[in-house]
């Protein structure tokens, strides 16, 4: 799929090669005070281009922006099929830390579902200076989510038109966006899907010393808990978008919650507060 250019005149949109990984940075062609940058990372089947709304949102609004494609993802080098069949959590972790590296700067991680909780992992040992989980699976400590027995470990996991559609979608876009869409997904790794949601997951919430923030959509029908439930084990924020579902970042409410996103962010680095946040105190 071709993507219309959505950079507006005063950001600057870059793409990036870093170990191997497809980075697409978007960022304001004039600094501002905003200078910790926000490192995007997809969920299970995405790529990069599940942020390509907020990330020239974010960037106007002064934030430098990257979003990463993990490893044999969208536009990031292809891994041979075996030794894709077997990635683990760890595999995405070192994605997210060797990005960082290259960043050389403590970012702001937001992930999505799947890489909500790889942000979780990756947070317990890389340097962050806030975190935003968006519709994200949760660790062991919210016991099994995904429902159903694990997947065949001889194939990769890819959705039928069906199942994205149910999973993913709350707005009802027109067949040919959501076939844009569809054409754009990527196989996942069963080894990762195998550990992800399924009460496997260790996370050891002491090492995460940043400001986290939760998010969720009234309306996602997958199997990610509630924001208010992840919040708990991070003493968190949360706040739940009505009118939205998984894929929040794509639909009719992106922006709505793109603002609110903005607002806490700006509030947790030193300038004006959102009263709109649900905070861990509330």
């Amino acid at each position: 799929m071709t993507f219309a250019k959505l950079t507006p005149q005063l950001l600057i949109d870059n793409d990036h090669m870093v170990n191997s990984l497809f980075v697409k940075e978007c960022r304001p062609l004039n600094p501002t005070q905003l200078t910790t940058p926000i490192l995007m990372v997809h969920g299970s089947n995405h790529g990069w281009w599940a942020w390509r709304v907020w990330q020239p949102f974010f960037a106007a609004a002064g934030w430098p922006t990257y979003a990463l494609s993990l490893r044999g993802h969208y536009g990031s080098a292809s891994v041979n099929e075996n030794d894709f069949l077997n990635l683990t959590m760890s595999d995405y972790v070192e994605d997210i830390a060797s990005v960082a590296r290259w960043l050389g700067k403590p970012p702001i991680l937001m992930g999505h579902s799947l890489g909500g909780i790889v942000v979780q992992k990756a947070a317990e040992t890389v340097s962050s200076a806030a975190i935003a989980l968006i519709a994200s699976i949760g660790p062991s400590a919210i016991g099994r989510q995904r429902p159903g027995p694990p997947p065949p470990m001889d194939k990769p996991v890819f959705p039928t038109k069906a199942e994205a559609l149910e999973r993913w979608m709350y707005d009802p876009w027109p067949e040919e966006r959501f076939d844009q869409f569809y054409e754009c997904l990527t196989p996942e790794s069963p080894g990762v899907l195998a550990t992800s949601g399924t009460g496997l997951t260790d996370v050891n919430a002491e090492l995460i010393k940043c400001p986290v923030l939760c998010v969720g959509g009234s309306e996602d029908r997958s199997y990610v808990p509630k924001p208010e439930k992840l919040a708990e084990i991070y003493n968190a924020d949360w706040f739940e978008q009505p009118d939205a579902g998984h894929d929040m970042m794509l639909e009719s409410a992106s922006l709505d919650v793109a603002q609110q996103i903005n607002q806490w962010l700006i509030g947790k680095l030193g300038l004006d507060r959102s009263s709109k946040i649900k905070t861990a105190n509330s």
